[in-house]
């Protein structure tokens, strides 16, 4: 069964699939997602499909299912009461919407192949 806390793993740490083959190390780890260094910039990876075994990070998904779950910078975190996660009425503040519609559009703009340009301005 997969991991789902950060807590057991750490940069480092190598990562390997089912058959036990070496796929790479955890570069970062970011709440429950990790940074999977596999010579790949970016290849973030929720912590529900990898499980900690004996000071390794174990893939839970096959190698070919692998890129489907890939994420270009970690997501954002639920709620820990897991019967309300993401049912909780809050208003939230001009930046935070901000950062929230900024990393939306980010997303669309790779899913369609586009440039990040960004909607605040330096």
């Amino acid at each position: 069964m997969a991991s789902s806390t950060s807590e057991t793993f750490a940069p480092g740490m190598p990562v390997h699939d089912l058959t036990g083959a070496s796929v790479g190390a955890i570069r970062e780890v970011r709440g429950g997602y990790i940074d999977l260094d596999m010579g790949e910039p970016g290849y973030w990876l929720s912590t529900r499909y990898v499980s900690c075994e004996g000071g390794r990070a174990v893939l839970s998904l096959p190698m070919r299912e692998l890129a489907e779950h890939r994420l270009s910078q970690p997501g954002l975190e639920p709620s820990t009461d897991v019967d309300r996660a993401g049912l909780e009425d809050r208003v939230i503040g001009d930046d935070e919407a901000l950062d929230v519609r900024e990393r939306m559009e980010r997303e669309l703009r790779q899913q369609r192949g586009g440039l990040d340009s960004g909607l605040r301005g330096n």
